[in-house]
């Protein structure tokens, strides 16, 4: 099991809402945090590959709390994903 934390994130270039998975566990390098960006249309989640980003520009996004209507879309989005289920958290700790 795996903690993952959900933030929303505007794509100016589609104009189009989407969502960071975010990793707080994973291994990364110095300041960033594991990631994978994805977006649900029409129903269906659309992933971009894992990779890496700025903590300071995670931490810039709008959190979607655990109680958010939205979680269970998103956690059944991720666990598809990742092939592992996922605890939904709202802290990163180091």
């Amino acid at each position: 099991m795996q903690k993952v934390i959900f933030r929303e994130e505007y794509d100016k270039y589609t104009e189009e809402w989407g969502f960071l998975a975010i990793f707080p566990e994973d291994e990364a390098n110095r300041g960033r945090v594991g990631v994978i960006p994805f977006k649900i249309r029409d129903g269906k989640p659309w992933y971009e590959a894992y990779g890496e980003a700025d903590i300071d520009y995670v931490l810039s996004k709008k959190i979607i709390h655990k109680n958010d209507e939205r979680i269970p879309e998103l956690v059944d989005a991720i666990e598809k994903r990742i092939e592992d289920k996922v605890q939904v958290v709202e802290k990163m700790m180091r």
